[in-house]
């Protein structure tokens, strides 16, 4: 006889002997359900020989080694066992031993054991009561009539999700089916799913490109999950050995945990067969006919061995034969017919509209955040064509992400979008084992596209649009890499992740060009999504009492903590208070689910509880249930965290503690999907005595742009109205309230606090960014510690590598957190470095400094350092040598000198290499802290040139004056800062009544003229309003624009002080002689360098860090290391600095500040708007003891006129000052 055992390849095979082998059983009831089978084929265990029966035996505790070691969870035990003849329900005549992994929890009371094969005497310790079988009842034979009222899809598709194997035969195959099925069929093999496809050449109608397509869906799965759980074979007629005359099979075989479902019948894998077209499939599961099952796995299983794999040399030939075959054979015509193209949504039409603004203004990369579901594929889809109506042409594309369902969500949709508007294109894959990269569409994986050999093909390719998709921390180092070596007009950054801190993030490598941020509440506003209404109420768990080790609760502890009664009364209670009909439950473990289920069918309210690993409900009949309504709760451990989505489902109730963000919302969002009938979520929610819980409501709070930090929380707690997305409501029990307020973190301890909680909810050690970008100060976190790495060190934060390099490098680490950024141009340079990967090699300076320059001039923020007068070269005209001269002279020459005592950088021609050694095995940890700092510097910095608009109601901003080529022009903030300003050609109204057609583009407006006229009259009019200076360094004109019923009026500040800018000048014009270069020995012996800082001697002085500008002579005085010159604008020091004044400073010298004047940098810790800015002033201060050192209580900084007020500060937010010097004379008196 034939067996089905026998159609296993050996590369299915777990383990094998002599005389026996293994196999996954194909209908398994729990995870790893295993079968031990003998080579020969033998009946029963009786007829075996006594050395088979051996072997057998000896392999089934081979297996179960086997399964310990893979299995997570580890098995709790195990039945093992084997069936002898029809009665005893053996249906293969094949001796066969089943190796059963069992959990706690899989069933309610797992009494008896193997006893259970004969149901009523299984548990002998229990008495006789209502059965609490698992067993999906079974469904008797049905007819799925195709559309519009039973289309096999609706069929098919919430049973994929939950399968653990699904087998394909379709006579053909067209990319319109491929579309259908795409999204299911990977989240089924995300839940480790076994998928296999299997297609025929019959009248070659099978489209060659779905071949392609389903090719390269195999290699996805492979890349991500390092095995196939994704196998495709094609049938060739020629090859089958009976020479059939046709090949018209079609059907589908499912199986989950507990049972089998097929459909046999007339669909293809086809839009029409499986959607939209009238087409007849019976559908039975395994309980209603065995059989029947059983021969369609046994045929299946024939028709697999004989066909053949997909291999792009099988396809190519297919490819050809086909096209010869239809010219032969058949008229053209449109085998196939896609879904027509998706319009663009709402928020898609704003993005698109950003992006080519964007691309308008010169920028050649953007990232745009969506919230997961809102489409964001769709969108790259939709920019790439319209970049390729702009090019006229067909664009090139390349896609790159991490993750094989994305990589697959968008080739279709591209390859959709683009053949419809262009024609058929050609696709290739850069993945697994394929390596192409000629196709006008490329699909590669982050993975291997970052490998060096992956790096060096692609810099030799070029293409129009490059899709980045899944940017976020984990994968930024590889995505920078790539960036590097690419050659693009165009990089689009798509992330889900809605968080950005002010200036250099995930948003970084996109050149800060923050185009769209799709929220949440845009979902709502358009209707996609539905309100939700959030009810917390106070837990009854002592979660004090229960472990919490890396960043989680003790599984166990908390599994007993959480099956209590008093905690479900609780809920009931909120459950009748606010009635539903479709509920899903999160719960935190098999035996959780299982217990809430047991607990809610005694209130008589029915409920499954269903999970991976076996054990519980049906997958398919409780999802089936529940979408017809048949069931009103679903209890669910892991499944529905993300993918499949039941729109009807009305209320989600969280009754498992997240710790992880990303899983709250994607449990949130499971029951947000809009559908007819619904007009809100209910969402119940437990409030507990720990503090995830107050970060689970900061998730909530910062929904809809609201900062997710403690202080929209603490602001919440005190009364202010929460800033939700319309028709949301928050509603949380005043005492669960309180309960959150102790767990608020307060006082000076309260960074450190703040950067554990986020510890625990991502799971890893936080970077030194992303705590920056919760609001905390991460040089008051590592205060007591000296650096960053050091506190993360004292924290138990740093890996064994990590350690290793700190230890190496801990001065080189120090020096770049505390080293002076008066330009963004040394970090810069760092950031290169890192981005080519070169920072061990060493670059090749001529090239080195076209790359930073690239970078600064497409940097939204960091180009501001190249604009403006007073520059030694023109960042934008200057030939590149004359730019790499002084780029060479000044940021690299900086690295080259003396650092923190250190040399760092060796410069020997036009080589330039980092000075000491770092073993290999650390190099890769070495340029990852390194990066850390680097971002987080460069953030800082980038703070200071936000800028956002003053009104209360958006409506209006300012515009800096300021020259360029030797013009004054306007700055204006970008549009992502302040959304509401004008873009492009805009009628503005002057104070004499004009009305002038101003340009606004991406960050400035260069050109304005009178209505009706066409020459540019703006530099004009700038120097009516201000003078001739009007945009000189020195100078800080603005003029205000403001909305007023739809119209913009332009108002020109501080006219009225051209006798303050007259006296200025005339003091300036006196003042000191600035000597661009001198000689070293000059250094410091008789001058000193002049920075460019306006300290402030009154409020706070403008935006600016301290750039060295020159050399001043210093006659008659004995000169120190670090003495510098800055000029002091401003009263509030008046008689000692009279405004205007070139003054000396040292070094502040070690000891008590008290009663000095000091020049102070404000960092950015007290305004995050107004970023770092510098002041002169007399310093006091009280300290006090904590933990056995000296902390500031309060700083006062005091101005000498007594018509001034001092600047307060707490300790808190002194801590984050920086002395730049202490005031030694005003030059003009020494």
């Amino acid at each position: 006889m034939n067996s089905p055992f026998l159609l296993h390849p050996e590369s299915d095979w777990i383990v094998a002997n002599a005389e026996a082998f293994a196999v996954f059983d194909r209908f398994p009831v729990s995870t790893g359900h295993a079968l031990v089978v003998t080579r020969r084929v033998v009946p029963t265990w009786f007829e075996a020989t006594a050395a088979e029966q051996a072997a057998l035996m000896s392999l089934v505790n081979e297996v179960k080694l086997i399964l310990d070691q893979r299995l997570r969870p580890t098995p709790d035990g195990y039945n093992v066992g084997f069936n002898s003849g029809d009665a005893a329900g053996q249906t293969v005549p094949h001796v066969h031993i089943h190796v059963i992994p069992r959990y706690h929890g899989d069933v309610v009371d797992p009494r008896g054991g193997v006893r259970h094969v004969i149901p009523d005497k299984g548990n002998y310790l229990k008495e006789a009561t209502e059965s609490t079988s698992l067993i999906a009842e079974s469904v008797p034979l049905t007819l799925s009539a195709g559309f519009p009222t039973s289309p096999l899809w609706e069929h098919l598709s919430w049973r994929i999700a939950g399968a653990r194997y699904v087998d394909v035969l379709a006579s053909f195959v067209q990319l319109s089916g491929l579309d259908v099925i795409e999204e299911r069929l990977f989240e089924a093999i995300r839940n480790e799913a076994k998928v296999r496809i299997l297609v025929s050449d019959y009248l070659y109608i099978s489209d060659a490109h779905a071949l392609r397509r389903l090719m390269g869906w195999c290699d996805l799965s492979i890349e991500e999950f390092a095995e196939e759980r994704l196998r495709v074979k094609l049938i060739e007629m020629a090859r089958i050995p009976s020479a059939p005359a046709s090949f018209h099979p079609k059907a589908w075989q499912i199986a989950d945990d507990h049972t089998g479902f097929i459909a046999v019948g007339s669909s293809n894998l086809s839009r029409p067969a499986l959607q939209t077209g009238i087409e007849w499939n019976l559908l039975s599961d395994k309980h209603s006919a065995p059989d029947a099952h059983a021969q369609v796995a046994s045929e299946f299983e024939l028709l697999w061995n004989v066909a053949s794999e997909l291999t792009p040399d099988l396809v190519a030939e297919y490819a050809k034969l086909a096209t010869k075959f239809r010219k032969a054979n058949f008229e053209p015509e449109s085998v196939d017919v896609r879904e027509s193209t998706f319009q663009p949504r709402p928020w898609q039409i704003e993005a698109l509209a950003s992006l080519q603004k964007i691309r308008d203004a010169g920028y050649t990369r953007a990232l745009v955040a969506v919230a997961t579901g809102m489409g964001k594929t769709w969108l790259a889809a939709f920019d790439a064509l319209q970049v390729g109506q702009h090019l006229g042409r067909r664009p090139r594309v390349l896609v790159i992400a991490h993750r094989a369902h994305i990589l697959a969500q968008a080739e279709a949709a591209l390859s959709l979008v683009l053949d419809k508007e262009f024609g058929e294109g050609t696709t290739a894959w850069y993945l697994a084992n394929r390596s192409a990269l000629d196709g006008e569409l490329v699909i590669a994986s982050i993975q291997k596209l970052s490998r060096p050999e992956g790096l060096d093909k692609i810099a030799a390719e070029h293409f129009d649009y490059v899709v980045m998709d899944e940017v976020h921390h984990a994968h930024a180092p590889s995505y920078r890499r790539v960036l590097a070596r690419l050659n693009s007009h165009f990089v689009l950054g798509l992330t889900a992740t809605p968080e950005r801190t002010d200036g250099v993030d995930v948003a970084t490598i996109f050149d800060d060009n923050l185009a769209y941020h799709a929220s949440i509440g845009d979902g709502i506003e358009e209707e996609s999504l539905v309100p939700f209404h959030y009810i917390g109420i106070r837990d009854t768990i002592d979660f004090g009492q229960i472990p919490w080790r890396n960043g989680r609760f003790d599984p166990a502890e908390l599994e007993e903590r959480v099956i209590r009664s008093e905690r479900m009364d609780r809920l009931w209670a909120s459950m009748q208070l606010h009635p539903t009909e479709r509920t899903i439950v999160f719960c935190c473990s098999r035996r959780h689910a299982i217990f809430t289920r047991d607990w809610l069918r005694t209130k008589g309210h029915s409920s499954s509880a269903v999970f991976s690993g076996g054990g519980g409900d049906s997958y398919a009949d409780s999802l089936q249930k529940l979408r017809s309504g048949e069931l009103q709760t679903l209890c669910v451990v892991d499944m529905f965290n993300e993918g499949l989505d039941i729109p009807a489902v009305d209320r989600v109730i969280m009754l498992r503690p997240t710790e992880s963000k990303v899983m709250f919302l994607q449990q949130l969002g499971r029951g947000l999907r809009a559908c007819e009938g619904k007009s809100r979520l209910l969402v119940i929610d437990f409030v507990g005595n720990h503090r995830i819980f107050a970060q689970r409501l900061v998730h909530i709070l910062s929904l809809h742009g609201a900062a997710g930090n403690w202080s929209t929380l603490k602001r919440w707690l005190d009364g202010e109205s929460p800033q939700l997305p319309d028709g949301c409501l928050l509603d949380v029990e005043l005492d669960a309230k309180d309960l959150i307020r102790e767990f608020l973190p307060t006082g000076p301890k309260e960074a450190i606090e703040g950067y554990r909680a986020l510890r625990d909810e991502l799971g890893r050690r936080p970077s030194v960014l992303e705590v920056s970008s919760q609001g905390f100060l991460p040089r008051a976190i590592s205060a007591a510690q000296g650096s960053w790495f050091a506190f993360a060190d004292s924290e138990g934060d740093l890996n064994t590598e990590e350690r290793e390099v700190l230890e190496q490098f801990a001065e080189w680490l120090k020096m770049l957190e505390t080293t002076s950024l008066t330009k963004s141009y040394k970090m810069v340079v760092l950031r290169v470095l890192l981005d080519e990967g070169r920072i061990f090699t060493g670059v090749d300076l001529n090239e080195f400094a076209k790359s930073c320059r690239r970078f600064l001039q497409n940097h939204e923020v960091l180009r501001q350092d190249l604009l403006g007068d007073g520059h030694a070269v023109d960042h934008f005209l200057a030939a590149d040598p004359k730019w790499t001269k002084w780029w060479n002279k000044w940021p690299i020459g900086r690295w080259a000198d003396t650092q923190a005592g250190r040399i760092w950088f060796v410069r020997e021609g036009d080589d330039f290499r980092f000075a000491p050694t770092c073993e290999q095995n650390l190099q890769a940890t070495f340029e990852s802290m390194t990066a850390e700092i680097v971002d987080w510097r460069l953030a800082q910095y980038a703070r200071k040139w936000k800028q956002s608009a003053s009104s209360s109601d958006g409506a209006s901003f300012e515009a800096k004056v300021s020259h360029s080529s030797g013009k004054p022009i306007l700055f204006v903030p970008d549009k992502t800062k302040c959304p509401d300003r004008p873009h492009g050609p805009t009628l503005v109204r002057l104070p004499d009544g004009s009305d002038w057609e101003f340009k606004f583009v991406k960050v400035a407006c260069n050109v304005a003229a009178p209505q009706g006229q066409k020459s540019n009259q703006l530099g004009a009019l700038l120097q009516e309003w201000f003078g001739p200076n009007a945009g000189l360094p020195g100078t800080g004109f603005t003029v205000r624009f403001q909305r007023h019923h739809d119209t913009w009026f332009a108002v020109p500040q501080g006219m009225t002080k051209g006798a303050d800018r007259t006296e200025l000048d005339k003091h300036k014009s006196v003042g000191i002689e600035i000597l661009p270069e001198i000689k070293r020995t000059a250094r410091f012996t008789t001058h000193v360098p002049v920075f460019d800082v306006t300290a402030a001697a009154g409020n706070w002085g403008p935006d600016g860090s301290p750039s060295e500008i020159g050399w001043v002579s210093i006659p008659d005085r004995k000169l120190d290391p670090g003495m510098f010159v800055a000029q002091v604008v401003g009263h509030s020091m008046l008689p000692r600095i009279p405004s205007g004044s070139w003054c000396l400073f040292r070094q502040c010298p070690a000891g008590t500040k008290n009663g000095r004047l000091l020049l102070i940098q404000m960092q950015t810790s007290l305004d995050p708007h107004d970023g770092g800015r510098y002041t002169i002033k007399r310093y006091t201060s009280q300290k006090q003891l904590i933990e056995d050192h000296l902390v500031n209580e309060r700083v006062e900084l005091q101005p000498l006129n007594l018509e001034f007020t001092s600047i307060k500060l707490s300790g808190e937010d002194a801590v984050d000052l920086r002395v730049i010097g202490e005031f030694v004379c005003v030059l003009d008196e020494s």
